[in-house]
């Protein structure tokens, strides 16, 4: 029994050392086509780089280092980095036996990504978003499809600076103060945003996203007075007063 158990002990260690030398390149060939694409890798499954598209768009360079002790749990743990010109995040990623993913992020993403993504909703914003302790699950399956999130938590912080928006009766640009937020999912785990202002208790300004895929953004009274454009209403300063529903590009 004692030579069986070393036999399987062997073995388990040269299949682990055979799984650390499999080149990087060959797993990922092995991906199907999605909108997370790896190109150019590096390294090996183990301890690697690869460059990171999403929809087409270059994000950066992601880096992965695998956690051996985590398997022994029949977890995989890697801790992940991307870094690009206007993305820096990194954190520790789980996929557990029931191949549920959980991610931490802290970082930043850059302006440049950021007048990027808002650029369909004619918004324009000054300055970086950080990231602090950003945390969400979602199932292993969706990775390559449409992610629907089990859980979400962290918060956003974003310096202030001048923000341009158009609505009908044309573009208005303005000088905003800084903003924080806290993320979270609400009942039906969509994404949900509250955002605020220093000095104040409550959110100034409430987003989500629908089941549809629309962005929601809910608007108080006291934002409207943050923009310089004050509602003329007899309404809390933290009541929603203006409520503004687009579909995700």
């Amino acid at each position: 029994m004692r030579t069986l158990l070393v036999v399987l002990l062997v073995l388990l260690v040269v299949t682990a050392l055979a799984v650390t030398r499999i080149p990087a390149r060959l797993a990922i060939e092995q991906l199907p086509a999605g909108p997370v694409q790896l190109v150019q890798p590096a390294g090996t499954l183990w301890q690697g780089q690869a460059r990171l598209f999403l929809e087409g768009e270059a994000l950066g360079l992601v880096s992965w280092d695998l956690d051996a002790l985590a398997l022994g749990s029949l977890t995989l743990a890697v801790e992940l980095s991307l870094n690009g010109s206007a993305v820096d995040l990194s954190g520790p990623v789980q996929i557990n036996r029931d191949q549920e993913v959980r991610f931490a992020l802290d970082g930043s993403l850059g302006n440049a990504l950021l007048v990027r993504v808002l650029a369909p909703y004619d918004i324009r914003i000054d300055g970086d978003l950080e990231l602090t302790g950003v945390r969400g699950a979602f199932a292993l399956p969706e990775l390559l499809e449409r992610i629907q999130l089990q859980a979400l938590s962290g918060a956003l912080a974003w310096d202030g600076g001048l923000t341009s928006y158009t609505l009908q009766n044309g573009t208005t640009t303005t000088q905003l103060p800084p903003l924080s937020a806290q993320l979270a999912l609400t009942e039906e785990r969509q994404p949900e945003v509250e955002v605020y202002t220093p000095g104040v208790t409550y959110p100034v300004l409430f987003t989500s996203i629908t089941s549809e895929q629309f962005v929601k953004i809910g608007v108080t009274r006291r934002f409207t007075e943050i923009a310089r454009m004050p509602w003329p209403g007899s309404e809390p300063d933290h009541a929603v007063v203006l409520e503004v529903e687009q579909q995700l590009f």
